[in-house]
């Protein structure tokens, strides 16, 4: 298995942090806003932190679906799913940096969790 070839690896769970770096109360749930096709998404942020391998890593992230095609689609085969429609999935997108180095970059989706 994928796993057994790794040489380190560790389970860790992302913490979404604020603006100043505080941690948002559990009872606060991030959820997908619905945009219409004309929204704009830039500009949107998130913050998290991840503990791993004794450091942590604070991930700065933007809003930005720039690095996929104006052309792109996605197509599902099979049975269609309730709710049909296909969502706009640019919304999810975000890049940025880790402990705020440029050199250190970060791109993530987060439609379903990070």
């Amino acid at each position: 298995s994928f796993i057994r070839q790794l040489s380190a690896y560790e389970i860790i769970t992302p913490v979404r942090l604020n603006d100043f770096g505080e941690s948002f109360p559990h009872r606060l749930h991030y959820r997908r806003r619905r945009r219409s096709a004309d929204t704009e998404v830039s500009g949107s942020r998130a913050h998290y932190r991840i503990e791993a391998f004794g450091q942590a890593f604070h991930l700065n992230l933007t809003a930005d679906s720039g690095f996929i095609a104006p052309s792109y689609t996605v197509l599902h085969l099979g049975e269609e799913e309730k709710g049909g429609d296909a969502a706009d999935l640019r919304h999810c997108f975000f890049r940025g940096h880790v402990n705020a180095r440029r050199e250190h970059h970060a791109v993530f989706s987060l439609c379903t969790g990070l």
